[in-house]
């Protein structure tokens, strides 16, 4: 009786060790089970993570290099940039030097010049006994509106023969005050063609020496002149002509030989703006 109430109590206390142990070893294979389930689950985050790791670091990579082009062009841009406005700046001054060489006539033309040219008396009867005349002169041209002056001067030629006609020694000589109209082309260029024409009064005479005994006669007459050429400016201040001039209508007597002082002149001026 003894034995089988012991039996019994140990069977109490055992079976609920036993259903104990049975559970404790089902729950911790259910938690091993769940943490290898965790731990597949942090794997795979941790993958994922390395992949956004991996990506952003190609995007850093891409965006860096993309800075660097960005950086490297604007670094280009900027060289040809200042190249660009150094060159123009260039030009600037190079086009400002060549504006320095001559003002343009927004203002009116005042300018005198001086002459020099040889003038050929067309009229052989009177003056195939001198050569070809050197002559100087001084002018004065004055712009009213648009081109369009007036212009005054003076003009002086000699001319000589010696010794062609035995010992006669022959000097032909004018003097000469003219003013009329003028008119300038291009204005506003460094090259200017012009025209102008007016009235001429002239004293021309002629000398003869024979061994020392000279005998000389003068007359003085009118006429029309025209001329015209091309002006170039030097600078805002000086200038070069090229002028072709003939004087018409004269009518004078020397020597009792009755002629004419028309001529035909060829001559380059030198002047200067006022």
């Amino acid at each position: 009786m003894l034995n089988h109430g012991l039996f019994a109590l140990l069977a109490s206390v055992l079976l609920p060790l036993s259903t104990g142990c049975a559970s404790l070893h089902s729950d911790a294979s259910v938690s091993q089970a769940s943490l290898q389930e965790e731990l597949v689950t942090l794997q795979e985050e941790v993958g994922a993570l390395q992949d956004d790791v991996d990506s952003s670091t190609l995007r850093i990579d891409y965006i860096d290099d993309r800075v660097s082009d960005s950086i490297e062009e604007g670094i280009d841009d900027m060289d040809e940039s200042l190249d660009t406005r150094f060159d123009n700046r260039l030009d600037e001054l190079e086009e400002q030097r060549i504006d320095d060489r001559y003002e343009p006539a927004t203002r009116p033309i005042r300018q005198i010049s001086f002459i020099a040219a040889f003038r050929d008396f067309t009229d052989g009867d009177l003056w195939d006994r001198v050569d070809a005349e050197t002559t100087l002169g001084l002018e004065y041209a004055h712009e009213i509106e648009n081109g369009l002056g007036f212009e005054v001067g003076a003009m002086g030629s000699l001319g000589t023969n010696s010794g062609d006609t035995g010992n006669l020694d022959v000097t032909g000589a004018s003097a000469e005050l003219y003013g009329g109209a003028r008119y300038f082309f291009k204005r506003d260029d460094s090259w200017r063609p012009y025209v102008g024409g007016g009235l001429s009064a002239m004293i021309a005479g002629v000398d003869n020496d024979l061994g020392g005994e000279v005998a000389d006669d003068q007359d003085f007459t009118l006429g029309l002149y025209l001329h015209g050429g091309v002006q170039y400016d030097l600078n805002n201040a000086m200038f070069l002509a090229l002028d072709l001039r003939t004087l018409l209508g004269t009518d004078l007597e020397l020597e009792t030989i009755s002629g004419d002082a028309d001529y035909v002149q060829l001559g380059l001026a030198f002047g200067f703006r006022l």
